[in-house]
């Protein structure tokens, strides 16, 4: 088993790229929740983007949806140690972390907008990555 070394980082931008309610009066229903996760990267600016869709529906219907992502800017001494030929190598566990701060933050813009809308403020609740995010990413440079 090799060691993981650390990777330090910040969040350089956080957007709401959608947001929508579809239907108001099916939001205190029991919602079933469709998550895609996408990371992508900048090897320019160093940032690795976690871009999260979220599909809320009822009874096979569409409900609301939210697009967030985060840019985290790794800091240019430990960007190397993400490259691995001509690909960018992420491990498992800095994928899940990542991706667990970009849930937080989507979260708290769901939270935020709905409670804007005089709605019952709708809390996303708890999300398995573990199912999501199952091995390392990798992702080839186009070069």
């Amino acid at each position: 088993m090799s060691k993981t070394l650390p990777v330090h980082f910040r969040i350089k931008s956080i957007s709401t790229n959608q947001f929508a309610i579809l239907d108001k009066s099916k939001l205190n229903q029991n919602l079933k929740i469709e998550l895609k996760v996408i990371l992508n990267i900048d090897v320019e600016e160093k940032i690795i983007s976690v871009n999260l869709s979220f599909n809320f529906t009822y009874r096979s219907k569409k409900i609301m949806i939210l697009e967030v992502s985060n840019d985290f800017e790794i800091k240019k001494e430990d960007w190397p140690k993400l490259m691995k030929d001509s690909v960018i190598h992420i491990d498992k566990n800095l994928a899940l972390h990542l991706a667990m701060i970009t849930v937080g933050t989507a979260r708290g813009i769901l939270h935020c907008r709905t409670s804007m809308m005089d709605l019952q403020p709708y809390v996303l609740p708890s999300i398995n990555l573990f199912e999501i995010i199952k091995e390392d990413v990798e992702i080839p440079l186009n070069i």
